[in-house]
C-alpha cells in the first residue's frame, strides 16, 4: 500500500513539475511573440520617418509635389481606412453609403498630406528617431519617437493597429490623439455646413490649417 502512495506521489510531482514547465515555455513564448511584433512595429515607424523626415527637407519642393509623395507614405503605413472613419466617426462613417465613404476617405487622405505640408512650410524639416515601444491593456503596439523640429523637440506616440502592427490607426501628440481633434473639428463642419462643405475643406487644407 505505502509502495502504491510513493508512486502516486512520485508519478504527481513528475505531472505537477511538467506542467509548470509548460506554463513557463508558453510564457517565454508569448513574450517573444510579444517582443517580436513591437519590434516589427518600431521598425515600421522608423521607416516611415526616415521617408517623412527625408521629404521635409526638400523644402524647395512644390507643395503639390510634396503632397503626392506623403499620400503615397501615408497609404504605405497608415491604416487609412480605420483613421478616416475613426475621424468622423464610428456611426457617422457608417451612415455614409459606400460612395461617399470612398469619397470621404480619399478627401481625408488630401487632408494628411496638406496638413504635412503646412507643417513643412511654418517649421521647416524635421529629425526624428524611435525611442522605444510598449504593448498597450488591448494588445496594440504603440511606439514613441521623438522628432527635432525648429530647433524644438516633441514626443508622439505611434498607435498601431492590433490586427496590422506594421500600420499606424491613430497618433497622439501631448497627451490628444488625432482622431479626437479631428472628430471635434470635422463634427462643427458636418453641423454647421453639411457633408459636402466637408469634403471641400479637407481637400483644400482649410481643416489641416485650423488643426494643426
Amino acid at each position: 500500500m505505502n509502495r502504491l502512495r510513493t508512486a502516486a506521489l512520485v508519478q504527481f510531482r513528475r505531472m505537477t513539475g511538467l506542467l509548470v514547465v509548460l506554463i513557463l515555455v508558453q510564457g517565454v513564448g508569448n513574450g517573444l511573440a510579444g517582443a517580436k511584433q513591437a519590434n516589427g512595429s518600431e521598425q515600421a515607424v522608423a521607416r516611415m520617418l526616415i521617408a517623412s523626415d527625408g521629404l521635409s527637407a526638400q523644402t524647395n519642393l512644390a507643395a503639390k509635389a510634396m503632397a503626392t509623395r506623403f499620400k503615397a507614405i501615408v497609404t504605405s503605413h497608415f491604416a487609412l481606412g480605420t483613421m478616416a472613419r475613426d475621424a468622423l466617426g464610428y456611426d457617422r462613417f457608417n451612415q455614409l453609403g459606400t460612395k461617399r465613404q470612398r469619397q470621404y476617405t480619399e478627401a481625408f487622405k488630401e487632408h494628411l498630406a496638406q496638413g504635412f505640408v503646412l507643417g513643412v512650410r511654418r517649421l521647416g524639416s524635421a529629425v526624428s528617431t524611435v525611442l522605444g515601444s510598449r504593448t498597450a491593456p488591448g494588445g496594440a503596439v504603440i511606439v514613441v519617437s521623438r522628432s527635432r523640429v525648429a530647433g524644438r523637440e516633441k514626443d508622439t506616440f505611434w498607435h498601431m493597429c492590433r490586427e496590422h502592427p506594421a500600420l499606424v490607426c491613430d497618433i497622439e501628440v501631448d497627451g490628444i490623439r488625432a482622431s479626437a481633434r479631428q472628430r471635434a473639428a470635422f463634427s462643427r463642419v458636418l453641423e454647421e455646413h453639411g457633408f459636402e462643405r466637408l469634403l471641400t475643406d479637407l481637400r483644400s487644407g482649410e481643416l489641416a490649417g485650423r488643426i494643426s
